[in-house]
């Protein structure tokens, strides 16, 4: 498998098609979101958080420490952004049980994804 995700990585037009498999599920993961909150499926708030948490995994790619940089992409999800140049001791609001998931199925299903 890793043999696999280099190559996508490493080749440009693999790696762009694997960011359109994986964000073509925009659409279902606002609706979940949005059936979850009780809103309608074209609410424009859904639909921003839902492609955002699916540009994660992209955003984490080529980081030194990956589970740090989606628990960091979370975070401001959660709490909104901060500068930089006043760096806050990290919190989150999300459990630690929901971020690994989601760290370990964003991954997953990136790599997976790519090759169906």
């Amino acid at each position: 498998m890793a043999e696999f995700t280099n190559l996508v990585d490493s080749t440009p037009a693999l790696r762009a098609y694997a960011e359109r498999m994986w964000t073509r599920h925009t659409d279902g993961l606002s609706a979940a979101i949005a059936d979850e909150t009780g809103v309608d499926h074209d609410n424009l708030t859904c639909v921003v958080l839902a492609r955002f948490v699916l540009e994660i995994p992209v955003l984490a790619r080529g980081r030194q420490d990956r589970r740090a940089a989606v628990e960091a992409s979370f975070d401001i999800l959660t709490r909104g952004w901060e500068s930089p140049s006043k760096p806050s001791a990290p919190r989150s609001a999300w459990p630690a049980d929901v971020r690994v998931r989601s760290f370990r199925s964003l991954s997953d299903v990136q790599v997976g994804d790519a090759g169906g």
